[in-house]
């Protein structure tokens, strides 16, 4: 082979490795595209996207000496860019980026180590077309050893992340440090390989081979290190999110226990007045005969406000649905948001009144808290609940104003309250756990004026639920 030929071969050599990291690339952000699955073409945009900017800025580089640092932020800073094409966080994007770009370093480093015990075996004492052959052979093997090691890499990730990471800056920052650690390291040792000095030639691997061994075992503890990192992330935001939503259902079970509490208190006092009924007729009768018709009429108006306490404006068919939205009835009413219902428990024993009451609560505390927000405007808040068949639609609809911003990730409301952050979305996301035991989903809409919750549920047996209740 000769210089000519040999040069020919780096240069393809170049563009076949280009492309196939540039495959590499696009298939570790496919299971993160949300339209993959559904939409053909939509997918195939976001493919090519990754594929064009990666291929494009690598080709330059081909042609431009020492341009792979250079070349690597160009591409993380335009496939930052492209995020909204590829409907995905900023800094997820990026991050996976980076950590695509640290194994291909890492990987380099490794096949480096190998090629230079290969090319000392192979090439010395042979003439140089044979020597340049042998080169080109071992840059071939390692090559082709080195794009598997990095697919395997790419599918272990793709493993690991199951779902998009909703990144904030502190979070990227964290996720991003042994990235950018392992691409620095591989520009240190390709700037140590071969160092010339005051005209002598001075190489890491020849003055001291066992670096041989050492770059490639830091290689695969980076590597190693980047996994777990991911992992421990993604367990410590997990244990955040059920610190959270245990919160909040705690929450939740305390106000729910109160209403069941007013119910049991309510009916009490209704059997109370039942067992009191025959003494009140009794004085009635009693004042009749003695003719004191003016006491008779007092006495009356008492009774009527005693009844007035145990008369619910709302009537669902269930007790402890009746105490929450006629609780929530009242207390729009004070705050002078109009409040509309057309509420019927469903007739079917495979629903549990607690669930419901979760799905109910959340949505009109929700609702009144938004109205409640409103500078201006009509404020009104609509309930429905209504079986169809086999399913169960509950429907929230209230009046509201601003921009309602929406997480990617969960497709719910992001708001602060309370200084909990993201404790409106994980209200709602409660409401979608609660559907999820009956096989149904929620669906939000939102205008600039106002904002509806439906949420649809599927009678199905109680065993069947996740969980066996006692109605």
């Amino acid at each position: 082979m000769t210089d000519a030929e040999f040069t020919i071969f780096q240069t393809v050599v170049a563009f076949v490795l280009t492309f196939i990291d540039a495959r590499l690339l696009t298939i570790l952000f496919v299971p993160y595209l949300p339209a993959y699955k559904l939409h053909k073409s939509r997918r195939i945009i976001k493919c090519i996207s990754i594929f064009a900017v990666y291929s494009f800025i690598s080709v330059i580089g081909i042609f431009i000496p020492h341009f792979e640092m250079a070349g690597m932020i160009e591409v993380v800073i335009l496939m930052g860019l492209i995020a909204s094409v590829l409907e995905n966080n900023r800094l997820f994007v990026v991050f996976l980026t980076m950590v695509f770009f640290c194994f291909d370093c890492l990987t380099q480093l490794a096949g480096n180590s190998l090629l230079y015990l290969l090319n000392t075996n192979y090439v010395n004492n042979v003439s140089v077309e044979t020597a340049l052959r042998n080169t080109a052979c071992n840059y071939a093997g390692v090559y082709f050893i080195q794009s598997i090691i990095l697919a395997i890499l790419v599918f272990v990730i793709r493993r690991v992340v199951k779902q998009p990471l909703q990144l904030n800056i502190k979070e990227w920052g964290y996720l991003c440090i042994l990235p950018l650690i392992g691409i620095i390291f591989k520009g240190i040792v390709d700037r140590l390989l071969f160092v010339v000095k005051n005209h002598v030639v001075f190489g890491i691997y020849n003055d001291y081979p066992a670096f041989l061994v050492f770059v490639p075992m830091i290689a695969v503890l980076f590597c190693v290190g980047i996994v777990l990192t991911i992992i421990s992330y993604q367990e410590m935001k997990r244990m955040e999110d059920d610190k959270k939503k245990y919160f909040v259902q705690e929450q939740q079970g305390k106000a729910l226990q109160e209403r069941i509490d007013e119910v049991e208190q309510f009916y009490n006092g209704i059997r109370k007045m039942r067992h009191e009924m025959k003494n009140h007729l009794t004085n009635i009768k009693g004042l009749v005969e003695s003719k004191n018709y003016g006491d008779i009429d007092q006495y009356i108006s008492k009774i009527d406000s005693e009844l007035d306490y145990f008369e619910l404006s709302v009537k669902t068919g269930n007790p402890v649905l009746d105490v929450i939205i006629n609780d929530k009835k009242n207390l729009s009413e004070k705050e002078n948001i109009q409040f509309e219902t057309d509420f019927l428990y469903p007739v079917s024993d495979n629903y549990n009144p607690y669930d419901i009451g979760i799905i109910v609560n959340n949505l009109l505390v929700n609702a009144i808290e938004a109205c409640e927000r409103m500078k201006g405007g009509d404020r009104y808040i609509s309930i429905s609940g209504k079986q169809k068949k086999k399913f169960y639609i509950i429907e929230v609809t209230n009046s509201c104003e601003g921009e309602i911003r929406m997480d990617e990730g969960s497709g719910l409301p992001v708001t602060t309250k309370d200084g909990i952050t993201d404790l409106h979305g994980i209200g709602l996301l409660n409401v979608r756990d609660e559907a999820f035991k009956y096989m149904g989903d929620i669906d939000i809409k939102k205008t600039a004026n106002s904002f509806c919750v439906t949420v649809l549920l599927q009678e199905i047996n109680k065993k069947e639920g996740g969980k066996e209740y006692d109605s």
